[in-house]
């Protein structure tokens, strides 16, 4: 699938986990936008909004467990502020019980992702959300 044209936003403040997932969606062909912190998130968030009425993330790869607000958090904030149709966002995430992705989907969430992120995940996101 050519998602040449989606762009994403990775939110993950450990390098290695940044580096890597960002390499990943890249040869997918998202075109990405990284913020280490969900502060720095919301910054990037309103920024591209207000650039243009018609642009926005296409998909958020949201990591839960951000030194600031939890990634969970984050994303009821991003739900509750959203003028536009629902930007899906994906949790990358260790914590993967099944009251753990529960929580995630009850605040916003529309997918996890178990790290660490694989190709065959984001093949398997790319058919379910695009």
């Amino acid at each position: 699938m050519n998602v040449a044209r989606l762009k994403a936003l990775l939110v993950e403040d450990e390098l290695i986990s940044r580096l890597t997932e960002k390499f990943l969606l890249e040869e997918h062909g998202f075109e990405v936008d990284v913020a280490e912190t969900a502060i720095d998130a919301l910054e990037k968030i309103n920024e591209l909004s207000l650039s243009s009425i018609d642009k926005t993330y296409d998909v958020i790869f949201m990591d839960i467990g951000l030194p600031d607000i939890d990634g969970h958090r984050i994303s009821e904030v991003i739900r509750k502020t959203e003028i536009r149709a629902p930007i899906p966002i994906v949790a990358v995430t260790s914590h993967d019980s099944p009251e753990d992705i529960e929580k995630y989907l009850k605040m916003g969430i529309s997918y996890v992702i178990i790290k660490p992120m694989r190709m065959e995940d984001i093949k398997k996101l790319l058919k379910l959300l695009f």
